[in-house]
């Protein structure tokens, strides 16, 4: 019986966890100020952001440079969004 509830919990945090990615719209602008183009915001992301940050979602774009980057976007209540390259 632990087991099927442990098991439940664990699905409804993974379902809680996937809706908690950054606003695409306003992740898109940051990248794309950054001079990225054909930037794709990505689901969220386990890795690559500070305890602090609630949303965080992996993107991949095409660098000022012409090459392809792939990193995180994230953010947390009452601060801006971060950008981390991988």
């Amino acid at each position: 019986m632990k087991k099927i509830l442990i098991g439940m919990s664990f699905v409804t945090a993974m379902l809680f966890l996937s809706g908690c990615g950054v606003n695409k719209i306003q992740a898109t602008k940051v990248l794309e100020a950054q001079g990225m183009k054909n930037v794709q915001i990505h689901g969220y992301s386990f890795w690559g952001c500070g305890e602090q940050d609630l949303f965080r979602s992996s993107f991949t774009a095409i660098g000022a440079n012409g090459q392809q980057v792939e990193g995180v976007v994230c953010s947390g209540f009452f601060k801006g969004i971060t950008v981390r390259f991988f």
